[in-house]
């Protein structure tokens, strides 16, 4: 027992110390000692046969297992390295797919945008083609949508245009001709009527330039006519107002200019802005139209004393079917549209068209056109 202890459990790493640990300890029994020897003589010969047996195959097989490490450590490099180029050539190829999907989809966002009925199918069913599914139904009901309000809007302008422009003639005959025998109760109020019908006569022909502005449709027919001309027209269209909100209108103008542009759509723009002057003025207060030469432009002003336009709503001035909120004592009606047709106009003359706000009060409403439009096909749409 001390033996197997010594040699199994000693701390004693090296044979030789650990014979002569037990040659020390068992000197004075020299039978046992001599046994001990032998058993330890036999031990260290069993391991160096051992040895001897383990040191070929060792020095056989070691190469090839260094080899084989070696061997499956540049394996497991290699397939690391190919997995992770596979898999970004994977990414890549997913991501470019993915990309050109989404371009098609931003594609038909711009054209939707634009106002194009024709938007291209992403194939797929997959979340980013049912978005497409889903965004070009919304688009589709749009368009159907869209196009009914243009019919609408046309068919109503159509079918008001002719029954009002008769009544307003037919009014304005009967004021020129018969004014004297009627009395002023019946006066003031045909020139009222006057007024109304010829507001919804302008409203019918707006609506109109809408449906063309909005088909692309919209053009100029450009002429040469003088100041006095667009001036004396529009007076004569907006007389009837005038006299029944008892708003003058005082003309400060001596310029003799001759201007190429759409007269029609010239003489629209002023009585627009006039017919809104009077509109918003105290009755007794004139409203003043003011031209004057600008280099090469001339300039038109709109002046009146009503309330004005807050600063903090003048962004909204020109908008569409925008209606500027005033005071309620103040509050007028109106459709939102003619600044911005007037606006649409202006531009298509290469002119501009603004506000200020005087000092004194009031509004001002102003816009400049070039004296000369070079067009070579004037009937082309704009």
């Amino acid at each position: 027992g001390d033996v197997g202890e010594l040699v199994e459990g000693s701390k004693l790493q090296n044979w030789n110390e650990r014979k002569q640990l037990l040659l020390t300890r068992y000197l004075d029994n020299q039978e046992r000692t001599e046994a001990v020897r032998l058993s330890l003589q036999n031990l260290i010969t069993d391991e160096h046969g051992l040895l001897s047996l383990y040191e070929p195959v060792v020095k056989e097989f070691e190469p090839r297992a260094l080899l084989e490490r070696k061997h499956l450590r540049t394996n497991v490099l290699v397939a690391f390295v190919a997995e992770g180029i596979i898999g970004l050539l994977l990414a890549v190829f997913l991501g470019q797919r993915f990309l050109k999907r989404l371009v098609v989809l931003m594609n038909n966002i711009e054209r939707f945008s634009a106002g194009e009925t024709r938007l291209q199918s992403l194939q797929g069913d997959d979340e980013l083609a049912e978005l497409d599914g889903k965004f070009r139904e919304m688009a589709k009901t749009r368009f159907e949508a869209e196009e009914l309000k243009q019919s609408l809007m046309a068919m109503v302008a159509h079918d008001l245009r002719s029954p009002l422009g008769s009544a307003n003639l037919m009014i304005s005959i009967i004021l020129e001709r018969n004014g004297d025998e009627l009395n002023e109760w019946t006066q003031v109020r045909l020139r009222r009527l006057d007024s109304e019908i010829f507001r919804l006569f302008r409203l019918a022909n707006t609506l109109l330039d809408i449906e063309q502005i909005e088909s692309n449709k919209f053009s100029l027919n450009l002429e040469e006519c003088s100041l006095s001309e667009l001036i004396d027209s529009s007076m004569g269209s907006l007389a009837g107002m005038s006299a029944a909100k008892n708003v003058p209108i005082e003309i400060d103008s001596d310029q003799v200019v001759a201007l190429n542009c759409d007269k029609e759509r010239v003489i629209q723009i002023l009585v627009n802005l006039l017919s809104n002057a009077i509109k918003f003025s105290p009755q007794g207060s004139p409203v003043k139209l003011a031209t004057r030469l600008c280099e090469n432009r001339v300039r038109f002003e709109v002046i009146d004393s009503g309330p004005g336009v807050p600063e903090e709503t003048r962004s909204l001035l020109f908008q569409k079917f925008s209606q500027l909120n005033q005071d309620q004592a103040l509050k007028k009606t109106g459709s939102g549209i003619g600044l911005y047709v007037s606006k649409v106009i202006v531009s298509a003359h290469g002119g501009t068209l603004g506000y200020e706000a005087p000092e004194k009060g009031g509004s001002c409403f102003w816009f400049e056109l070039p004296l000369s439009i070079v067009d070579e096909n004037p009937e082309s749409s704009l």
